[in-house]
């Protein structure tokens, strides 16, 4: 059995509950258990229930859950077994899902992981330009670099001209 610990997954999970919404939806038009987390109980209950045959309508019916949640939680047990190099023929006997169902949900899924990370740096590169963009509108550290470079360049060359100046000096006498 693969354990599931995820909220009801095509909604996101950055919209908030409360004790008559979920996710901006009135609670009282949907299953009592709709967005709420699966249980390995649960898990183990739904899975013997897609082995023996039963259809998702009396499915979700009996876990208190929308088709949709039954639906998309199998397709998030096939992807966790995919990911744990369960072969193709198990996983379409354990969630009773067929091999294109399987692999369009780990497409999207893979799909979904590729923007999270495109944005994640995209994120840090705004940051990173940021940074930058700070440092050139407040020049108070480049003109106290720029003061340090200048007095250096300045004692190297009254040090070259006070060489020039004693070798004159020795000339002359």
């Amino acid at each position: 059995m693969v354990k599931t610990d995820l909220d009801f997954c095509h909604l996101r999970k950055s919209k908030k509950m409360s004790a008559t919404t979920i996710h901006g939806l009135d609670r009282s038009k949907y299953p009592s258990r709709m967005g709420k987390g699966w249980t390995w109980d649960e898990d183990t209950k739904l899975l013997e229930e897609v082995r023996n045959g039963v259809d998702l309508e009396n499915i979700a019916r009996a876990h208190e859950r929308t088709e949709g949640g039954i639906w998309c939680h199998l397709c998030l047990i096939a992807y966790r077994m995919f990911t744990e190099n369960h072969p193709m023929g198990e996983i379409m006997a354990v969630t009773g899902l067929s091999e294109s169902e399987i692999i369009d949900h780990i497409k999207k899924n893979n799909a979904n992981k590729e923007k999270k990370e495109e944005k994640k740096q995209d994120r840090k590169e705004r940051k990173e330009r940021k940074k930058i963009e700070k440092k050139t509108e407040d020049p108070s550290h480049l003109t106290e670099a720029v003061s340090k470079l200048e007095i250096v360049n300045l004692i190297s060359d009254i040090q070259t001209k006070m060489t020039r100046l004693n070798i004159l000096v020795a000339m002359m006498n």
